[in-house]
This record gives structure tokens, C-alpha cells and sequence, in this order.
């Protein structure tokens, strides 16, 4: 296989040492297929697109499109895919339903329901999948990402087909649930590969793979929709192959994730630059802590109660509102 190393890291130095922030033993490490490895500040710009890049690439251009084309145009694709079966008048078809003014907001209504409901498996997945990949380890997180996502997507095809409503909002929902796992244990990944001490400015280059499918993913959905509708397909055929190009792009990037291996060892920063670099880091917050003072330096968020529980107050209090809000309208669904 590859490493990462071939992907434009020369001159990336790393140290096996101090990776403190990771908590992973060695035999976890060495079961993921991950390396004990901190970037070097000073080479961090040699560091450009890699597999990683590539899974991140490949992954978003499968999770994107679903994630936006859910979020702006929900209801036509329910209405395209369903018609008047949401309703539960199955032998309407969509083209009387654009035609009715009343159905239209009745249908539009369901898609509003599925739009909530997408959204809070995309927030509880950032959750459950991050928390679950500390057990799992990164890589075979992204493996069940990929996995998963194109079976789903193959699922909601033959759900459209069947006309199975649950089944194709189960199978979103999951999606939706890895589009935000996806973008949360990202970090993590990288740490595990690098280190933690740079892993915010490596991360912010990989976001330019999630920035590219954000745009292009949705493009292509897109461009596939309204070829096939120029073809005169039937408006609940539009979808299906659709579905298989996105299964499509998370095979490839299952293919990338199969080939990111460790870093290797010749790009490891050496004793005495780890040394240097614990020094510099040390010395910047001795100044911080001087700049700050002794007395704000010792003060904890926990000494003050009353703020702490005022702060998650005004955090939980709409969360639990927009959650019951997007229940009571996904309800709708399987009314």
C-alpha cells in the first residue's frame, strides 16, 4: 500500500514521542494502522493533499450533496420520489400535486418534517460517532462511514422503487448521521496520525476537500436531476441512479482510507527538535501565564456556579425546543 509519506510530505519531519492528547495505547495505535507522529511547525507548508485529503474528498462528495440537497430542496425530492403516496394517496402523481395549490403545501409540509429530522441525526452523529470511534479507532470509523453510506444509499434506491417511505428516510437519516460523524472525527484522525500540537492548522487544509465537495456535490446531483428530467424520466426514476453515483464516490473513498498508512519514521522530527520545540512551547506559556496574572490564572469556571449553569441554560433551553419543534413536524412523516 501507500503511505502518506509518497502524498507530498517531504521535508515533513515527525517524532514518535509526545502524543499525549491522543489517548491511545500502542496496541490500539498499531491496530489502527496509525503512527505516533507530532508535525513540525517550521515544514507544516510541504504538507499538502494526501489520502487523507482524499478520503475527506471523496466522503464529503458523498454525504454533501444528500446533506444540501436535502436541506434546500427536500420537498420536491419527497415529491418527485413519493408523490401522493405522502398523503396517502398513492395515485396521484406529481404532476397533480404541482397542479393543487393545497397538496403542495400539505406535501411541503412532510418535507419540512424530513428536513428537521435530517437535522438532528447530523447533530447527534457528530456525538455518537466521534464518542464511538475512540473505541473503534479512526480508520475503522471512516471503513463503517463508507461501508454503511453506500449501502444506504443502495437502500433508499430500492425504497424509491418500492415506494417505501420509512426505509428511505431511515436510510437519510443514517447519512445524514455519518455527514456529521464524518466532519467530527476528522481531527481526531488527524492527531492520531500527526500529533495534536498542529492538527489545527493541518485540519484547516484538509477542509478544503469538504469545501470542494460542498460545492461540487451538490453541482452534479444537480446537473443528474435535470438531465434526466429533460429526458422525460418519470419524476420517481429521477433519484435512483443518483443515489448509485453518490455509492459510487464513498467506494472510492474507501479505497483511500484502505491506503493511508502510518507516516514514515525518515519524516520524524529528531530529539533535539523535539526538544527544541517542548522549550519554545514551554517559554510562550510561562509569558501567557505572566501576561494573564497569578490571581485571574487560578480562577475556574467552577467557581462560579450560578453563571456556569445560567450559560447552559441559555445553551439547552432552545436546543430542547427546536428538538421537540422538529419531532412534532417529523411526526408528519408516518402520521
Amino acid at each position: 500500500g501507500a503511505d502518506l509519506s509518497s502524498c507530498d510530505l517531504s521535508g515533513v519531519n515527525l517524532s514518535s514521542a509526545d502524543l499525549r492528547g491522543a489517548n491511545l495505547s500502542n496496541a490500539n495505535m498499531k491496530s489502527a494502522n496509525l503512527t505516533n507522529a507530532k508535525l513540525h511547525n517550521a515544514l507544516l507548508p510541504a504538507w499538502s493533499s494526501g489520502l487523507l485529503e482524499g478520503v475527506k474528498l471523496a466522503g464529503a462528495e458523498g454525504w454533501v450533496p444528500a446533506d444540501k440537497r436535502l436541506g434546500g430542496a427536500a420537498a420536491p425530492m419527497l415529491q418527485e420520489t413519493f408523490g401522493g403516496a405522502l398523503i396517502g394517496q398513492a395515485d396521484i402523481s406529481f404532476a397533480d400535486i404541482k397542479q393543487d395549490e393545497a397538496l403542495t403545501k400539505t406535501v411541503a409540509a412532510v418535507g419540512a418534517g424530513f428536513v428537521g429530522l435530517i437535522s438532528l441525526f447530523n447533530i447527534f452523529g457528530r456525538f455518537a460517532w466521534a464518542t464511538s470511534s475512540d473505541k473503534l479507532g479512526r480508520k475503522r470509523t471512516y471503513y463503517i462511514f463508507f461501508v454503511l453510506g453506500a449501502l444506504m444509499y443502495c437502500a433508499a434506491t430500492y425504497a424509491a422503487g418500492l415506494k417505501s417511505l420509512a426505509l428511505f428516510v431511515g436510510s437519510f437519516c443514517v447519512i445524514a448521521s455519518m455527514y456529521g460523524g464524518g466532519f467530527a472525527t476528522i481531527p481526531a484522525y488527524l492527531a492520531d496520525m500527526f500529533g495534536t500540537q498542529f492538527v489545527g492548522a493541518i485540519h484547516g487544509r484538509l477542509l478544503t476537500a469538504w469545501s470542494t465537495a460542498g460545492i461540487l456535490g451538490p453541482v452534479v446531483v444537480n446537473y443528474l436531476h435535470d438531465t434526466r428530467l429533460e429526458a422525460k424520466v418519470p419524476y420517481d426514476q429521477i433519484y435512483a441512479p443518483i443515489f448509485l453515483v453518490l455509492a459510487g464516490l464513498l467506494v472510492i473513498g474507501f479505497i483511500a482510507n484502505l491506503l493511508v498508512k502510518p507516516v514514515a519514521e525518515k519524516f520524524y522530527m529528531t530529539d533535539v527538535e523535539l526538544e527544541a520545540e517542548r522549550k519554545l512551547a514551554h517559554e510562550k506559556i510561562t509569558v501567557a501565564n505572566s501576561a494573564i496574572g497569578a490571581d485571574n490564572a487560578n480562577l475556574l469556571p467552577a467557581s462560579k456556579p450560578v453563571l456556569v449553569g445560567l450559560a447552559w441554560a441559555l445553551v439547552l433551553i432552545p436546543i430542547s425546543y427546536g428538538i421537540w419543534s422538529t419531532v412534532q413536524k417529523a411526526w408528519g412523516l408516518f402520521a
